[in-house]
């Protein structure tokens, strides 16, 4: 009797496991699917102002870099696709506002657009690739990742501060990158034991909530912005 009711306790908590992995399967699978439209919004805010203002090169710079990490590593680690899939179609749409932010901003020079480039390109070969760092050097990449998404987003924090205003940043961009990034931090908490690669999104997920709060703070603020 005992032996039976065990069994039963057993396979019931095996069904249920089962149920909350097919669960976060397809909610991570939603995410990837969401994200080739999660930039959207911001690529055709710069296109029809044909404007950058209040926006810091350097968010999406480092983002950039944040998301070859976030591919890399996954890719190095065998990381389910249900569970980072969006990393390389958000990393291809940085570059494509990278791109736009170049085009608007005058005092962007040249040699600047020649040296990110080159280092860019340099840097995701070296990561993507997978043939070149050893499992310690992945982990200094992860840890830095977390660094990277602080700096990344604390400068835009800050000029948005400054300028009490959210300029040309899109919020129908962010709200969807907070609750893919709150979608995500849950499919990772079931999906993976990599305490490095969880604290990437809980670090990501709480500073892209500032950034929300700030579109809500200052939604009606129409003061005259700075251009980074």
């Amino acid at each position: 009797m005992v032996t039976s009711a065990v069994k039963a306790s057993t396979t019931k908590q095996e069904q249920k496991s089962e149920l909350v992995q097919l669960i976060s399967k397809i909610v991570g699978y939603g995410i990837v699917g969401v994200s080739l439209v999660l930039k959207m919004p911001q690529i055709v805010k710069i296109l029809k102002s044909k404007s950058v203002e209040g926006i810091t090169k350097y968010l999406f710079y480092l983002d950039i870099i944040i998301y070859t990490h976030y591919s890399g590593y996954s890719l190095h680690n065998k990381i389910p696709f249900s569970v980072c899939g969006e990393n390389l179609i958000i990393l291809a749409s940085n570059i494509i506002i990278a791109l736009l932010i170049w085009k608007y901003n005058p005092k962007i020079t040249r040699l600047e657009k020649i040296i990110c480039s080159s280092v860019f390109l340099a840097y995701s070969y070296l990561l993507l690739s997978n043939k070149y760092l050893s499992d310690a050097h992945w982990s200094i990449v992860a840890k830095t990742n977390i660094i990277l998404l602080i700096l990344s987003r604390l400068p835009q924090i800050l000029v948005n501060f400054r300028n009490r205003s959210t300029g040309q940043l899109s919020f129908v961009s962010f709200l969807l990158s907070f609750a893919g990034y709150i979608a995500r931090l849950t499919t990772v908490l079931i999906e993976t034991d990599d305490i490095l690669y969880k604290l990437q999104y809980v670090t990501g997920t709480t500073l892209t909530g500032v950034l929300i709060a700030q579109f809500l703070l200052y939604w009606n603020n129409n003061g005259q912005i700075k251009r980074d």
